[in-house]
């Protein structure tokens, strides 16, 4: 018997737009305005780190089931998904900070902020890559050497973690938990049977 094939698009859509009503909600609740828009950000900020890193985490974890003799699901479905809701959810973080944190002052302000620097060099190259994962479009505008591109998701990794950690958002318990279940997933990934 065949397995059913999920459709992981629709289903990765959903889960963003569940995180992205959850968020609204609880910016509605608060009375603050000052405190609602940056639970906007911090929240959409959170939300498409999650997403970026479980795309991040189907590669090991993969590696892991195969390691343990389990049979290996596809995962690569699930990653490309992943990744282009996280583009998206980023997307929503960076328009609510620009239009609720910098507002009038010029965009190249906030250039002068190391934090700022790190996610919007992550937002860049997470644009690139979420606009070179249609094949169709790979093969309209010849990309060689896809593979070698998409490697630079472990550069946004290391620039979103940057952003993070250097931003006055910096939630320490969730960003050490998720730290600790990366290192210890991919480092377990990598070891030889």
């Amino acid at each position: 018997m065949r397995a059913r094939k999920i459709a992981t698009t629709p289903l990765c859509t959903l889960v963003a737009a569940v995180g992205l009503a959850v968020i609204y909600l609880r910016y509605i609740s608060l009375s603050f305005e000052w405190e609602a828009e940056q639970l906007l950000i911090r929240e959409t900020g959170i939300l498409a780190f999650t997403l970026f890193s479980a795309s991040f985490l189907c590669t090991p974890l993969r590696q892991l089931a195969k390691r343990w003799g389990q049979k290996t699901p596809n995962l690569v479905p699930w990653r490309r998904s992943l990744g282009l809701v996280s583009a998206l959810v980023g997307c929503v973080h960076v328009l609510l900070t620009y239009s609720l944190h910098v507002g009038d002052a010029p965009i190249f302000g906030a250039w002068f902020q190391p934090y700022a620097q790190a996610g919007a060099a992550a937002f860049l190259l997470l644009m690139a890559l979420a606009a070179t994962s249609f094949s169709k479009l790979n093969r309209h505008i010849k990309i060689r050497h896809w593979k070698t591109l998409h490697r630079l998701v472990f550069v946004i990794f290391f620039l979103l973690l940057l952003h993070i950690v250097l931003g006055p958002h910096l939630p320490p318990g969730y960003i050490l938990g998720l730290l600790t279940v990366l290192v210890m997933v991919s480092w377990a990934g990598r070891l030889n049977p």
